[in-house]
């Protein structure tokens, strides 16, 4: 059961991290993102943002095992600490990267 409840998590997670990758241009959808509480922005102070492009910088690399771990490492974590992920994920300004992939999703 435990590992059934890991798998969907992970696949859950992947596809999360997979559509922050695709370049979206619905109108629909922009209508929406101010609505939709889930959706990271490029504000300094938005929290899902940041993570969300660490985890977009972190799967640039293609070393799936390692998306995948750093994917299990966030998301099953019993308390969210940004910082710990960071110096346990470090990058060398490959976050700051990721914001014009944030906004391509808004494009």
């Amino acid at each position: 059961m435990a590992e059934s409840y890991h798998t969907n998590l992970l696949n859950v997670a992947a596809c999360y991290v997979e559509r922050l990758q695709i370049q979206i241009t619905k109108t629909t959808l922009k209508e929406s993102l101010p609505e939709n509480p889930y959706y990271p922005s490029n504000d300094t102070n938005d929290k899902r943002g940041i993570v969300a492009k660490h985890l977009l910088a972190i799967n640039k690399k293609n070393d799936p095992l390692q998306t995948e771990q750093a994917l299990d490492d966030w998301y099953l974590a019993p308390r969210k600490d940004y910082d710990a992920f960071a110096t346990k994920y470090p990058l060398n300004g490959e976050v700051k990267q990721q914001g014009a992939e944030i906004e391509k999703m808004k494009a």
